[in-house]
């Protein structure tokens, strides 16, 4: 590939492939610093990426119909592979009318006083889970709420304990398999009997055989009330009254779980581990929702503090650390002629600390997002992607956020010690290493606070 723009050298045959697998956080920083807004970065065996950083690139990329699906989104293939989410061009365009429906308000709001129920339990659980010093791990509470919601969201009713720890179970051990994938910047094809592959492809073999048996107990179920997002896609009917078969609907499934969970859970654990660190934003907070009582569940704007903190959570800690696209066709970006065929990395973990943008880029500051803050531009904040193919979950996410910080604010002030700092995994979210210990003290009437549980 040509030299499209600077960038490190790397090794003679593996460019900087070792180090984007070790250290991809740092690694994509120091090429922002030292190389400006556009990248040329060699992964190896004559491969290069393209890194974009300027906003007005970002532009240009998430708007143009020039840019799909790059190379690296194959490492998603053995897990949502065929699915609306890795579709590309007029392919995304026809399933994306499948599952839109399901994301819409109204059938947000069926779905708000299920998620309060489970935000209700999921907290009210916490004194028997907090472990002999009091803590609990946000991380892994973050994650099985996130679980409850979203089965919730895609089956209509809950499934059975079982049927969510298998899923569960299938899941963490695919995660594991497909980062190993993902620390390849040019996967190996999924069809190669690797190890890794082969234990891939078993584990989501295991989720796969659990959610075609939920498909076909829908599919014979008399029950008016069975619903949510399977339901939707098994009633759908395309232009010419064709339906999806199990097969299409499995995959359509995995995308959500692929999009829709981790992403999710990630959102709302670095949320509540930052308002834990910052006691004075954490009791802001919770003021505001116990003086909106009829407050939306489906967006932040009639909470703007809450707003602030969720928002600069994710300037800080975006799930989606990583986001790739690839030119079809040769285009320019930061004045610069880049090849057809480029895959190019989007970072809103660095553009989130630019300066240029940014009065305090390393500090958890949300007055980055009050009102009365400095204009910047459009895409110096992109923590969910951005154009056609911005993520369609956000609402989810809004409504699992809210409930969920209703219970825990109103019944419990949070604190991190500061030897329960998290050290972070940029995997494919950007996550913690060893949890996010969280220590608890119960909340009783008016406010007052009791002893650390």
């Amino acid at each position: 590939m040509n030299a499209f723009a600077p960038g490190p050298r790397g090794h003679m045959l593996f460019g900087c492939s070792e180090r984007f697998r070790n250290e991809p956080l740092s690694l994509l920083n120091e090429c922002r610093q030292r190389y400006g807004t556009l990248v040329r970065l060699p992964v190896g065996f004559g491969a290069s990426f393209c890194l974009a950083f300027d906003p007005a690139d970002l532009d240009t990329i998430f708007q143009g119909e020039n840019f799909g699906r790059s190379d690296i989104a194959a490492a998603f293939d053995p897990l949502a592979g065929g699915s609306m989410i890795i579709a590309d061009g007029q392919k995304w365009k026809e399933q994306r009318k499948a599952v839109i429906p399901s994301f819409a308000l109204p059938r947000l709001r069926e779905l708000a006083l299920n998620v309060d129920a489970l935000a209700h339990e999921r907290v009210a659980d916490w004194s028997n889970r907090v472990d002999h010093n009091g803590d609990i791990d946000l991380q892994h509470e973050m994650v099985e709420y996130a679980m409850d919601v979203l089965t919730q969201f895609l089956f209509g009713h809950r499934i059975g304990a079982q049927a969510i720890a298998r899923i569960s179970h299938g899941w963490t051990l695919s995660l594991r398999y497909m980062n190993i994938r993902l620390s390849s910047p040019v996967p190996l094809p999924d069809w190669l009997p690797t190890p890794n592959n082969r234990r891939l492809h078993t584990a989501a073999g295991q989720i796969a055989t659990v959610l075609l048996e939920i498909i076909a107990q829908h599919r014979s179920s008399t029950d008016a009330a069975a619903g949510g997002f399977l339901g939707d896609l098994i009633d759908y009917r395309d232009e010419q009254g064709q339906a999806l078969d199990d097969q299409h609907i499995l995959r359509e499934i995995m995308g959500v779980f692929l999009a829709g969970f981790d992403t999710v859970a990630s959102a709302m654990m670095w949320t509540l581990g930052d308002l834990a660190k910052y006691p004075s934003w954490q009791q802001a907070v919770r003021d505001e929702l116990n003086s909106v009582a009829t407050s939306s569940r489906l967006d932040l704007k009639d909470t703007p503090v809450l707003e602030q903190c969720f928002n600069e959570s994710m300037r800080l800690s975006p799930p989606l650390w990583l986001i790739d696209r690839k030119a079809a066709k040769p285009c320019v970006l930061g004045g610069q002629r880049v090849p057809g065929g480029t895959n190019i990395i989007m970072s809103p973990w660095v553009t989130h600390r630019d300066p240029s943008f940014w009065d305090r880029p390393l500090e958890y500051h949300p007055e980055h997002f009050a009102a009365t803050a400095p204009s910047r531009p459009k895409y110096a904040f992109f923590p969910f992607g951005g154009g056609r193919m911005k993520c369609i979950g956000i609402g989810l996410a809004h409504l699992q956020l809210k409930a969920l910080l209703r219970q825990v604010l109103t019944n419990y002030e949070l604190n991190v010690r500061p030897e329960h700092l998290p050290e972070i995994e940029p995997a494919f979210v950007l996550r913690t290493r060893n949890g996010l210990k969280t220590s608890l003290t119960r909340r009783v009437a008016h406010g007052v606070s009791t002893v650390a549980i």
